[in-house]
C-alpha cells in the first residue's frame, strides 16, 4: 500500500489569500484518511480554523437521465448539442436516505435551460431554447465515489406539469424578464410557471422554494403533485414581494430538531442593505419569525453588500446551519465560501414581521482556496454530522452566443443588443456584425456537474 503522501493529490487553484497550506501533521493526516476512502481526487485542505478537512471530487455519470432533447431547428444549436443539452441537477441538495456508504439526495433543477437575451421594448429578456421543459426533482445516489441520476419526476400543478416560463410583467410573479424562443421570437408569458432553486425533505414532504413567486412548494414526492405553497402574505413576509429580480428563494432547509422550515433570498432586498432577510416558520401554523442574514460590506466589489449571493443552507440542528455565500469580492473575483449559521432560540412570532433579529456567523471554509472553480455553488446538504456535499448550477452546459449573418459567433454580449422585428439591433455596446444569436456550448470547466465531498475533523455542531 502506497504512503499516505502518495496516495493523495493535490488539486485546485492556489489560495489568493496567504497561500495553499498543506497539512502539517503527518499523524494528523494519517488519521482523518483513516475515516475515509480518499480516490485520485481527494485533497487535504485547511478550514478557516486551521485544522485538516478532506475535499474529495466525486464522478459525476449521467447515465440515461444525462441530456434534455433540444427540440429547435437552429443548426449551430443542433452541431453544439447532438445529444441534447446536459441535465443539471445542482441547484438544490438535501438528504434522503444513507445506508452505509451509499448515500441519496434529493436533488433540483432550475427553471431548465436559458440563457440571457437582448432588450425587448426596453425589458430583460431570456432565451428558452425549450420553452416546454418542465422543473423537475431527482434523486442522485453517490456510491463508491460515483454520482449519478437514478430518478427524475416533473413538477405538476392541478392539471399539467409546470412550465420554468417567466410570469406576465404586471403579475406579481414577474421578475422583469421576457421569455424568447430560440429564434428570438416572443414567448407567451406563464402566470404559474416556477423557477425552483432550492430542496428540503421532511421525511413526508419535500418543500422547494422558487424564485418568481416568491414561494415554497409542497410537493408529494412520489408524483411531484404541489400539494400547497407558502406565499409573501401568506406564510411568507409580505416585503418579499419586493426581492430584486432573479434573487427570489434560493436557500432551503428543514431543521428536525425544531420541526421548522427555514428560508432564505439569495440577496438583500436593496442593494444598499448589508443583510439578507431569512425567515424560520413552523409549515403547520404559518407561523414565522424574520431574522437578518448579516453582510460585511468590505468582503464586496465597490463596497456594495447587493454584489453578495447565498447559494443554499444546510441544517445542523437546533437552528444553526451551513451556509454558501458568494458573489464578486473585492478583488473582483467570484468568491465561494462556507459560513457556519446560528439564531437565538426564540419563540416563534405571529406574521406581523416585528422584531427581527440578526444572525451570527463565523467563516468555516473558503471554497476557492479548497481548489473550487465552478461559478456557482448551488446546492448544499449535511449527510453526516461533519460531512457535506456540495454541488454546482452547471446551467444546462449552455450559453447564449451573438452571431451574424453567416451563422459565425461575434463577440459581444447579447444583453448589450436590443431586438426589433426578430433582428438584433447594432447599438454602442452591441457589435455591428450581430443579426441574431443562438444557445452555445459552455467550455467544459464551466459546463460540467460539479459535486463535492468535504469531510471535517469533528462534528460541524460543535465548533
Amino acid at each position: 500500500m502506497l504512503p499516505v503522501s502518495e496516495r493523495l493529490t493535490y488539486t485546485g487553484r492556489p489560495a489568493r489569500r496567504g497561500g495553499f497550506q498543506k497539512l502539517g501533521s503527518a499523524m494528523a493526516l494519517a488519521s482523518l484518511v483513516a475515516c475515509g476512502h480518499p480516490s485520485v481526487d481527494t485533497t487535504i485542505r485547511v478550514d478557516a480554523s486551521g485544522r485538516p478537512v478532506e475535499v474529495t471530487r466525486l464522478s459525476y455519470d449521467p447515465g440515461r437521465q444525462g441530456a434534455v432533447a433540444y427540440p429547435g431547428p437552429i443548426a449551430l444549436t443542433q452541431r453544439e448539442f447532438p445529444q441534447g443539452f446536459p441535465l443539471s441537477l445542482g441547484s438544490g441538495l438535501s438528504l434522503k436516505s444513507r445506508q452505509g456508504d451509499r448515500v441519496e439526495l434529493w436533488a433540483l433543477t432550475d427553471r431548465g435551460p436559458n440563457g440571457e437575451g437582448p432588450l425587448v421594448d426596453g425589458h430583460v429578456s431570456k432565451l428558452f431554447p425549450t420553452p416546454d421543459y418542465n422543473p423537475a426533482f431527482g434523486v442522485i445516489r453517490i456510491e463508491d465515489g460515483r454520482v449519478r441520476p437514478i430518478s427524475i419526476t416533473a413538477i405538476r400543478g392541478a392539471q399539467r406539469p409546470l412550465t420554468g416560463l417567466p410570469h406576465s410583467l404586471d403579475g406579481t410573479g414577474s421578475n422583469g424578464e421576457v421569455a424568447l424562443g430560440d429564434e428570438l421570437r416572443r414567448l407567451p408569458a406563464d402566470d404559474a410557471g416556477i423557477d425552483p432553486e432550492s430542496i428540503a425533505w421532511d421525511g413526508d414532504n419535500l418543500w422547494i422554494g422558487e424564485e418568481y413567486g416568491p414561494s415554497v412548494l409542497q410537493v408529494a414526492p412520489a408524483t411531484g403533485q404541489v400539494k400547497g405553497a407558502l406565499k409573501p402574505g401568506d406564510g411568507l413576509p409580505a416585503s418579499w414581494l419586493r426581492r430584486r429580480p432573479n434573487r427570489g428563494l434560493e436557500l432551503l432547509a428543514y431543521d428536525a430538531e425544531t420541526r421548522r422550515l427555514n428560508v432564505a433570498l439569495q440577496s438583500n432586498i436593496k442593494s444598499s442593505i448589508p443583510s439578507i432577510p431569512w425567515v424560520e416558520l413552523d409549515p403547520v401554523t404559518r407561523q414565522f419569525r424574520e431574522y437578518a442574514y448579516p453582510l460585511n460590506v468590505a468582503d464586496y466589489q465597490d463596497g456594495d453588500p447587493g454584489k453578495a449571493k447565498l447559494g443554499d443552507m444546510a441544517a445542523l440542528g437546533g437552528g444553526r446551519f451551513v451556509v454558501i455565500e458568494q458573489g464578486r469580492n473585492a478583488e473582483g473575483e467570484e468568491s465561494h465560501r462556507l459560513f457556519l449559521v446560528d439564531h437565538d432560540r426564540l419563540p416563534l412570532a405571529v406574521a406581523a414581521g416585528v422584531d427581527i433579529r440578526p444572525m451570527t456567523k463565523t467563516l468555516l471554509l473558503d471554497l476557492d482556496e479548497a481548489g473550487w472553480t465552478a461559478e456557482k455553488a448551488e446546492g448544499l446538504a449535511l449527510i453526516d454530522p461533519r460531512t457535506l456535499i456540495l454541488s454546482n448550477d452547471n446551467d444546462f452546459g449552455m450559453t447564449t452566443t451573438l452571431i451574424d449573418a453567416r451563422d459565425h459567433p461575434v463577440k459581444g454580449k447579447v444583453e448589450h443588443c436590443r431586438l426589433e422585428g426578430g433582428r438584433i439591433v447594432p447599438g454602442e455596446r452591441c457589435p455591428k456584425d450581430a443579426v441574431s444569436a443562438a444557445v452555445t456550448r459552455l467550455p467544459d470547466e464551466a459546463g460540467g456537474q460539479e459535486v463535492w465531498r468535504v469531510r471535517f475533523q469533528e462534528p460541524l455542531r460543535t465548533r
